[in-house]
């Protein structure tokens, strides 16, 4: 920008022999004018009305200073081309764009951009000179209105047939459309949201009253599950793999591990959870969360401090079995898009396994906290050892292959926090 400027500078030092105050009053709002568009492009970020404002100020001056040196720069022929393509171009690129990144299942790299970008203009230019100009000044201006309406409506049409059907799903083989219905799962309902898996900042009172275990009756089981969103969706599993005389309490939050020495609303929350299991006396405390998002482990970091003094409070209050759950599998995007392009381009079979895409701190992480587990007097479950082996991580329940084991990033389905729980129980961890 600082050249460009310069550049500027220079030519109109060139051209100042001869010439009014008026003529430089003109060349300078032209200068303005370009770089405030240019600084709306480029500089001022997406989610603010400012570089609207901007931009409109400098095509205002662009205008104003139609007769400068700026106006005569733009009135090129290559910038006069671009200016005729200018709304094809606009109308083409972004879907390219779209469609390449959905296609490639990530960003794009700036090679595949430039590409797009280019078939861009190469499209833009045939859609002015094969349909835009025949339809304003050739022979398909007389009878173009019809068609065109039929045109737009058909598109319309498709457009909502697409969006109504959520993408024409029956162009995919069925057990592709259960994997892409993950897109729309119910994840809140079952995992109580906005009851017991609150959001970060509430306090421990935004917990509903059915959130805590009822007083035991004639020796009834009682569990306490107690972490973040995670731990909410093991509870899901839990409920639907137990049967219903076990009396599961939830005390889950938003981003908010089951740890003692935390500040905030989560800590005080926390805190609060200490007490309430000292008053409930549960048989079996499940500590869960995704743990590695929340620090590093090892080397005496402080979230093993943490675990650790979190694990002597607990023992300190009463005798119940404290069950540390380590980490689960944290995928790079959601599991059914990985799922999907691995059918996709591996020859059309569903995966087993998974042998990228997930966090391989997963294997370091459970060792750690399996050690500090251990050594705290808790009993530990091994997530990485349940999902993983060599050949990579599980993406779906043993029993089928379209039901996975997450439907986003990380969090359990249903399903695959059933699985966690029936481990549990044949390691004589839950009842």
């Amino acid at each position: 920008m600082g050249a460009f400027a310069r550049g500027i500078v220079a030519t109109l030092s060139f051209r100042g022999h001869g010439r009014d105050a008026a003529s430089y009053r003109t060349d300078f709002f032209g200068v303005v004018a370009i770089l405030a568009i240019s600084a709306a492009a480029f500089f001022l970020g997406p989610k603010s009305f400012l570089p609207n404002i901007v931009a409109a100020l400098g095509v205002a001056a662009l205008i104003w200073a139609s007769s400068g040196l700026v106006n005569h720069m733009l009135g090129s022929r290559l910038l006069v081309a671009i200016g005729l393509i200018s709304y094809p171009l606009y109308l083409w690129h972004w879907p390219l764009l779209v469609f390449a990144r959905a296609y490639d299942g990530g960003p794009l790299s700036t090679p595949q951009t430039f590409a797009c970008l280019g078939a861009s203009f190469g499209l833009a230019a045939a859609t002015y000179w094969l349909v835009e100009r025949p339809i304003r000044f050739g022979t398909w201006k007389r009878w173009s209105l019809g068609p065109l309406v039929g045109a737009t409506a058909l598109l319309g049409a498709l457009g909502l047939a697409g969006a109504s059907t959520q993408g024409f799903p029956l162009r995919f083989p069925l057990e592709i459309r259960d994997i892409l219905a993950y897109g729309h799962y119910e994840h809140a309902k079952d995992g109580r949201a906005m009851e017991c898996w609150i959001r970060n900042d509430d306090p421990f009172t935004a917990f509903a009253p059915k959130c805590a275990l009822k007083p035991s009756v004639g020796g009834q089981r009682r569990l306490l599950v107690w972490g973040d969103s995670h731990a909410a969706r093991l509870y899901a599993g839990m409920r639907a793999a137990l049967p219903r005389d076990i009396d599961i309490a939830q005390f889950t939050k938003d981003s908010c591990p089951p740890l003692l020495n935390l500040s905030g609303p989560c800590g005080e929350s926390n805190r609060s959870v200490l007490d309430e299991i000292r008053r409930s006396n549960p048989d079996t405390v499940i500590l869960f969360a995704v743990w590695g998002l929340y620090g590093n482990w090892g080397n005496g970091a402080a979230l093993e401090h943490d675990l650790a003094e979190t694990i002597a409070g607990i023992k300190a209050s009463l005798p119940a079995k404290i069950v540390v759950v380590g980490p689960a599998p944290v995928w790079s995007d959601a599991l059914p898009k990985l799922v999907y392009l691995s059918w996709r381009d591996s020859g059309k079979a569903l995966p087993d396994r998974l042998s990228h895409g997930f966090k391989t701190d997963i294997f370091e992480n459970s060792a750690e906290m399996a050690d500090i587990a251990k050594a705290a007097g808790a009993s530990y479950v091994s997530l990485a050892a349940l999902f993983c082996n060599d050949a990579g991580c599980l993406t779906h329940v043993p029993a089928d292959r379209s039901r996975l084991t997450s439907w986003d990033y990380g969090h359990l389905t249903t399903d695959g926090a059933a699985m966690v729980t029936t481990y549990m129980v044949g390691q004589q961890l839950l009842p």
